[in-house]
Parts: C-alpha cells; sequence; structure tokens
C-alpha cells in the first residue's frame, strides 16, 4: 500500500514538472454539474493544465481553488474548424452531464475524452444534447 501512495506521489510530481515545461493552461466556468467518468464534480471553476506529446495529451484537471486531481487522457480528433478560442464541450444525457472534449485555440484537432462504462450505457439510448463552454487560457 505504501509502494502505491509513493508511486502516486511520485507521478504527481513528475507530471507537475511536465506541465510546467509544456503546457496549455485552461480555466473553465461550468455552470452545471457534471462528470468525468466514475467522478462527479459540481458547478464551478476549474483549472486543465495540457501535459504530454500532442499525440498522447494528458490533462491534469482540478478545481480551480484547488482540490483534488484527476488525469484525463484524450485521444486526438479529426480535423475541427480551427478555434480562436479555447473550447470545453460536454454531453448531456437526460439529467446527467458527461465533459467531452477539448480544444486549444489556433489547432484544427480537438482532444476527446474516452467515454466511461455509464456514458456508453446512456449513449446507447438516449441522443446527447450538447454543450460548448467557451474557457480561457492562464
Amino acid at each position: 500500500m505504501r509502494k502505491i501512495a509513493l508511486l502516486t506521489l511520485s507521478l504527481f510530481a513528475v507530471l507537475a514538472v511536465a506541465a510546467q515545461a509544456q503546457s496549455t493552461n485552461l480555466v473553465v466556468n461550468v455552470p452545471f454539474d457534471f462528470r468525468i467518468d466514475k467522478m462527479a464534480y459540481e458547478a464551478g471553476r476549474y483549472e486543465l493544465i495540457r501535459t504530454g506529446s500532442s499525440s498522447v495529451p494528458v490533462w491534469l484537471f482540478r478545481p480551480e481553488a484547488g482540490g483534488r486531481v484527476q488525469i484525463i487522457v484524450t485521444g486526438v480528433t479529426g480535423p475541427k474548424p480551427a478555434s480562436e478560442q479555447p473550447l470545453v464541450t460536454f454531453h448531456r444525457y437526460g439529467n446527467v452531464t458527461f465533459m467531452a472534449g477539448i480544444q486549444i485555440p489556433g489547432t484544427a484537432a480537438g482532444m476527446q475524452l474516452t467515454r466511461g462504462k455509464l456514458e456508453q450505457e446512456l449513449a446507447g439510448r438516449l441522443a446527447p444534447e450538447k454543450a460548448t463552454i467557451v474557457a480561457r487560457t492562464r
């Protein structure tokens, strides 16, 4: 158990250093409750810090005021019209909303979050309502 805790702390330290070296920092004000896979979040301001390579973007996600950090691995999606502003997209199925994607300014590729089990189940029964929120860079 202690080894797992040390490995986890080491991973966060490495990611934090990588985030400073090669990062895109975004702040998004989400006006509704939402989920990222199994984790539920309340409406509020959140920070997204991009690390990793351009082919496998990794994001650190946390409340702007501080709190638990979630690591998000995204896949790169096909060409989209380049956005002048950072965008964060969400999919809503009934009364459950999931963060679905991120697009950073000046790029034609978006980054899509992997659907978790609950979202896959809901997507099999319901068509998503899509919401896009403009974020700001930090």
